[in-house]
């Protein structure tokens, strides 16, 4: 809270009383009724400005969503609002089951330092860009032993509502998001055994931005949002990325590029199990839609890329250099991908190096 904190409060008990907590960085004013019973609970709601600080976000964010995870401070206070409904805080013997409680985070600008959202986003484009032979849109420090300057990274945040009961945490979907990366996380965190079972949500066109190839390949819907299943505990959070290569893979599939992709395998009784096995990929895999966008309301707009950011299209080669010394043919990136989706071991020429 900082190197002082000043605590005034007026009222009786039981009955009302009012409280305000401030200090360099909180000011808390508290209107609330404690009971015979010694229960707490709110005659108003509570707007809380916060000033972020490392040690709060250690200490205290972490715990509204795993997204927060690595928060270090904020641009401007942060506003915390407790609904005065549902808040019922038991003073007489601490049991965390039973306090109930509602709140909203406005967040706004935050700098964080390489959290585990950004290391798995960034495995899972190295895995992507690896497996189709393409560059990446560097934005994220790439390097977890960087100093804390160089890695820390500034995201803009959506709202947060959170509503603890039971001793869970249930949480809409929060969003944080730049000029290249939009990444949403939406779930439940148990406060009881401190782990969590979350989704994180990809925004389509913040793909596009990292991996700018696959605009041209036209497999990645922009407006759509791709999940992973987030498990772990709150102090090591991990991300599945086993979903995320095979959603990609799918759209490619949806935009007609089956042929192509089967094609690369040759001949006509491996083309045809090769069919099959893609057809029962598909009766297995969902492609979301509209109930996925649905629970995803608070996926942000990003905003038009500076002309700087912009990559300009290859130009095109229209002319071949005399005498160009023959190359042996190098397997498609893409097939690659395909391969390890139908889990089919391809035979390697002597003559050819392993994709």
């Amino acid at each position: 809270l900082g190197p002082w904190v000043s605590l005034t409060a007026k009222g009786r008990y039981p009955g009302d009383v009012d409280v305000l907590l401030r200090s360099p960085n909180v000011d808390a004013p508290l209107a609330m009724t404690i009971d015979a019973d010694r229960t707490l609970r709110l005659r108003s709601d509570a707007v809380f400005s916060v000033v972020l600080t490392e040690q709060l976000g250690d200490s205290l964010l972490k715990y509204g969503s795993p997204l927060l995870v690595g928060v270090r401070s904020s641009d401007q206070p942060i506003k915390l609002t407790l609904k005065k409904d549902t808040l019922s805080l038991p003073l007489a013997q601490w049991d965390l089951s039973k306090l109930a409680l509602d709140a909203k985070l406005e967040l706004g600008t935050l700098a964080l330092s390489r959290s585990w959202a950004q290391r798995d986003w960034e495995k899972a484009l190295n895995l992507l860009a690896t497996t189709l032979g393409v560059v990446t849109q560097s934005a994220m420090p790439q390097s977890p032993d960087q100093t804390t300057t160089r890695g820390i990274t500034n995201m803009t945040f959506g709202p947060l509502e959170a509503s603890l009961r039971n001793g869970v945490v249930s949480t809409n979907d929060l969003w944080m998001s730049d000029q290249l990366n939009a990444l949403g996380v939406r779930g439940r965190i148990n406060l009881v055994d401190q782990t969590f079972d979350a989704s994180m949500g990809l925004l389509g066109e913040s793909l596009l931005r990292r991996v700018p190839a696959l605009r041209k390949l036209g497999i990645v819907d922009a407006a759509a949002i791709y999940q992973f299943p987030v498990r772990g505990s709150i102090e090591s959070p991990q991300v599945d990325m086993g979903p995320f290569v095979k959603q990609i893979a799918q759209a490619a599939i949806k935009q007609q590029a089956a042929d192509q992709l089967l094609g690369q395998l040759g001949g006509d009784a491996r083309l045809g199990a090769a069919a099959g096995l893609l057809d029962a990929f598909l009766s297995k895999t969902t492609s979301g839609g509209a109930d996925v966008a649905s629970a995803w309301p608070n996926r942000p707009t990003m905003p038009a890329l500076p002309e700087s950011m912009q990559q300009p299209a290859p130009a095109e080669q229209t002319q071949q250099p005399a005498e160009q010394p023959q190359q042996q043919p190098q397997p498609r990136p893409i097939e690659g991908l395909l391969q390890q989706l139908l889990q089919q071991p391809k035979q390697q020429s002597p003559q050819q190096s392993s994709p």
